[in-house]
């Protein structure tokens, strides 16, 4: 069976939940190349991009993706229900200062 990325966006959505955070689904009129979402978990802004096993980033997310990280570490890509557990708890570490 193969798992299709809006199983992993499902899976996401109800796990940020049981952790106390909203996921907010982005869209950017004027604007391709956006992650999927925005998620707010333990105080913090994280643009999250969610695609299947086999997925593969556009040039233009790879670009959209480099410009955020210009701003803020807060950037992940998720592959499998797997990487989005290992995130959370990524998450839910605090934050280095310095």
């Amino acid at each position: 069976m193969t798992i299709r990325e809006r199983d992993i966006e499902n899976y996401l959505r109800k796990r940020v939940k049981e952790h106390g955070g909203r996921v907010y689904k982005w869209a950017s009129p004027g604007q391709r190349g956006v992650p999927d979402d925005i998620v707010f978990i333990n105080q913090q802004a994280w643009f999250i991009e969610v695609k299947s096993p086999t997925g593969k980033l556009s040039k233009l997310q790879e670009v959209v993706g480099q410009t955020i990280k210009e701003y803020t570490d807060n950037y992940a890509v998720l592959y499998s229900k797997e990487e989005v557990d290992s995130w959370l708890t990524e998450a839910h570490q605090p934050k280095k200062v310095g």
